[in-house]
């Protein structure tokens, strides 16, 4: 870092940090400074059961963290791990920032909920949403704010519909936004012109994901209506659709046809649910009867920060050839 001249004078140098993990690794820090860090667990995986008489709930969204302040020293390696999303039944694994400078720390994220059939939801970052016919109860969320000052995300899932063909509660999102219940309206729109509700054996709509304008083109790549991807938006944590038949659409849960889906996938209907999408956190939409249900989608860490370069009246040579070179510098 280049320093002034001068005895109680210092200057604040960093490039811009643009870091972007799908995977586990570590991160090794440029500079002291602080940065814009962004952790995003698994997704649950969707409810399913081999007895056709269910409607499975949709998964829970990965667990979200973030903060804008997160300090990082220069030359310090970074462990993390990048959790991946849960298979069928199963709850989605957590993602862990570790920091061997603070105390040490580390900053967590919970895998989301599996969504159930015949049973309450799991619990997880985001709750899974809970099983319908049964009118089961959607799981609650765990993700706290986590070491570091970051804030953390999720939201619960929601009930299934009772009785013969309920659908499926939707995953709650990390927005955050609980799992529509089987019953209700959807909170985001998603259906098409004409359709009502509440309709009972409708899957529940997906918990909206969360929104991180500094992380566009990651999280979602929804389509547009022109049925062409659209670029990712930076929405990430999206619950599962639940399950669900009907003469009506979205039948079972929502189409990922909006970027608060977050890249949770829409329960079955007469067939196989989607998954989350890889890299989103989003959770997997519940399975309709027999059918499978969609596995959780992959999580997520973003490490970001802007060109910064602050000083007082005097300047090394160093940062004045830096700033002549860049075209930032002007003589007063």
């Amino acid at each position: 870092m280049p320093r002034l001249i001068g005895a109680v004078q210092a200057s604040v140098y960093g490039e811009a940090i643009n870091e972007n993990y799908t995977g586990s690794g570590s991160f090794t820090a440029p500079a002291t400074r602080e940065v814009e860090l962004l952790v995003v667990s698994g997704g649950g995986g969707g409810g399913t059961n081999p007895d056709s008489g269910y409607h499975g709930g949709g998964g829970g969204a990965g667990g979200v963290a973030h903060g804008t302040t997160y300090p990082i020293v220069r030359n310090t390696t970074y462990p993390f791990i990048v959790g991946g999303g849960g298979a069928v039944n199963a709850s989605g694994a957590d993602s862990v920032f570790n920091n061997p400078i603070s105390s040490p720390e580390t900053v967590s994220t919970y895998g989301g909920g599996a969504g159930r059939t015949a049973t309450t939801g799991n619990t997880g970052g985001s709750g899974g949403g809970g099983g319908g016919t049964t009118g089961s109860a959607g799981g609650s969320p765990n993700q706290l704010n986590p070491a570091g000052g970051l804030t953390g995300y999720g939201g619960a899932g929601s009930t299934g519909f009772p009785g013969p063909d309920g659908g499926g509660g939707g995953g709650g999102g990390a927005a955050p936004d609980s799992g529509g219940p089987a019953s209700g309206s959807p909170d985001w729109a998603d259906v098409p012109p004409g359709s009502s509700f509440p309709q009972s054996q409708a899957g529940g709509q997906g918990g909206a994901g969360r929104q991180f304008p500094n992380f566009t083109g990651y999280g979602t790549g929804n389509e547009n209506n022109t049925g062409e991807p659209a670029p990712s938006t930076g929405y990430f944590g999206g619950g599962g659709g639940g399950a669900g038949v009907t003469n009506t659409a979205p039948y079972g849960g929502p189409h990922r046809t909006l970027p608060q889906s977050g890249g949770g996938g829409h329960g079955g209907y007469n067939g196989n649910a989607t998954s989350g999408l890889a890299n989103t956190g989003g959770g997997g939409g519940g399975g309709h009867h027999g059918s499978a249900a969609g596995s959780g989608g992959s999580g997520f860490i973003g490490i970001r920060a802007d060109y910064v370069f602050n000083a007082s009246s005097c300047w090394d040579l160093r940062s004045v050839f830096r700033q002549i070179k860049n075209g930032d510098w002007e003589a007063g």
